[in-house]
This record gives structure tokens, C-alpha cells and sequence, in this order.
């Protein structure tokens, strides 16, 4: 474990240190881009909320508080998982995967966290502004305790996403050209911003496809605003266990399975 935070922390100071070099450009850039996405999120919501009550037993408020989160925990998913796992393609195509299994490190940990994403952390600071005013506007009431467990969730949801991700991204190793296949997570996460109640006259299969990536927010939002039960909390618990065990055994079965670059 202690080479594994060495690492990291390596890796940290190098993103860092990257992210830096052009910090003016890279901070206007990122503010503009992320500021944009996390506005647009939340009135896109606003305006199919803003007709009713409430929709699934949630009030427009909530669910707009929703889209903030969903801004949060993107920022600190994408912090951790998403520049290493987005290079992955690249890394496949061009033969670089043969010197990467060599490398004194858990292979799966090398692709997944190689790089660290800071330009993320800023949308979760604009996600964390636009929350706070979303709930004084709507009196939304958020009770220290609730605060608190609803960081603890995060950390099961964290992990169930990267599980989703990881095993779509391993798919690449038996066809690089397919890079694109990355699109779909993308397109599926965004699930995250509406309540797990929305897809419940959903078809039992299709609800059974989308569920890792509805779960993966809805029911950390229901915890922050008292509305979870402790299934929904176990539910999150065993659903992240089970993916991530899913996702070390298939990356070992893709490694079996891959030949190299020079066949």
C-alpha cells in the first residue's frame, strides 16, 4: 500500500506541475468550459421541472440540486479516473501497452490513475457555489449529519462509475479502432443527473442496463436530503464491490488474450 501512495503522489506533482505550465490559459479555459456545462445542466432541468411540483416525489428544487452534485462528483471522478482512462486508447493503438505491463506496478492501477486531471476540481467548486445558492433559493434544509455521510457515499459511487468505465475502456484491447466505444460511458453517465424513480417504468432489462450508472448519484443525492434508506446505501455498497472485482477479473482475462503489438 505504501508504494502505491508513493506512486500516486508522484503522479500528483506531475499533473500538477503539467497543468501549471500554461496555468493562465488552462484556468480561463477550464472556467469558461465548465461553467458553461454546469449552468446549461442546471437549466436544463430547471425547464423540465419548472411545470410541476414535484416529479417521482421530487420537488424541482431537489432535482435541480441534483444537477449540481452530478457536477461534483463528475469534477472528482474525472480528478482520479479520467485523463489516464481516456489515454488508454491511444496507449493500445500505438503498441504502448507492452512497456506499460512491464512497468513494477498493479497494471490496472498504471492505466487507470497515470495522470491526474486538475482542471476538474474546478467544476467541482462551481458545483459546490450553484448547490449552496440552489438550496438557500429553494430552502432546501442539509443537516451536517447528512453532509456527511452523503462524502461517505461518494466513495462507493466513485468506484462503481470507474468499475463501468474501466470494463467498457478494456473492450479496446480486442479492437483499438474502437476507441469511440468511450462515448457511450459518457452518454450513460449522464443518467446520474435524474432520480433512479425516473426510469421505473423502464423495461426490466433496460432498467437492469442503466441501473450502475443511475444508482451512482441518485442515491447519494436521497442520503444528502434524508430520503435513503439503509437497502439504498447496502444496494450502492454491493453494487461498487461486485463491478470492481468484475472489472480486475475481465482486465486479466483481455491481458491473457492480447498478443502485442508485434502479434
Amino acid at each position: 500500500m505504501n508504494h502505491f501512495i508513493k506512486t500516486y503522489r508522484a503522479v500528483l506533482s506531475i499533473s500538477l506541475t503539467r497543468y501549471l505550465t500554461y496555468r493562465i490559459d488552462a484556468i480561463t479555459n477550464t472556467f469558461l468550459s465548465a461553467g458553461v456545462w454546469s449552468v446549461f445542466n442546471i437549466i436544463s432541468m430547471y425547464l423540465v421541472s419548472s411545470r410541476s411540483t414535484t416529479i417521482f416525489g421530487w420537488t424541482p428544487g431537489e432535482l435541480i440540486l441534483i444537477s449540481c452534485l452530478y457536477n461534483i462528483f463528475i469534477g472528482i471522478f474525472a480528478f482520479f479516473f479520467m485523463r489516464g482512462i481516456s489515454e488508454f486508447p491511444d496507449i493500445v493503438d500505438r503498441g504502448l501497452l507492452d512497456s506499460l505491463l512491464l512497468k513494477p506496478l498493479d497494471s490496472q492501477f498504471y492505466v487507470s490513475a497515470h495522470s491526474a486531471q486538475y482542471q476538474s476540481l474546478i467544476r467541482v467548486l462551481i458545483g459546490i457555489v450553484l448547490g449552496t445558492v440552489v438550496c438557500n433559493v429553494y430552502g432546501i434544509p442539509i443537516s451536517p449529519i447528512n453532509s456527511v455521510l452523503f462524502l461517505l457515499s461518494l466513495v462507493p459511487a466513485l468506484i462503481l462509475l470507474y468499475a463501468c468505465l474501466f470494463m467498457i475502456n478494456t473492450l479496446i484491447i480486442w479492437s483499438p479502432r474502437t476507441d469511440n466505444i468511450t462515448h457511450l460511458f459518457y452518454t450513460l453517465r449522464s443518467l446520474g443527473r435524474y432520480p433512479r424513480e425516473t426510469f421505473s417504468n423502464a423495461h426490466e432489462l433496460v432498467f437492469v442496463f442503466v441501473a450502475p450508472f443511475v444508482i451512482v448519484l441518485s442515491t447519494p443525492a436521497r442520503i444528502l436530503l434524508g430520503k435513503a434508506t439503509l437497502y439504498d446505501a447496502l444496494e450502492l455498497c454491493i453494487a461498487a464491490a461486485i463491478f470492481f472485482v468484475a472489472s480486475r477479473m475481465f482486465w486479466k482475462f483481455a491481458l491473457r488474450h492480447y498478443t502485442s503489438a508485434s502479434g
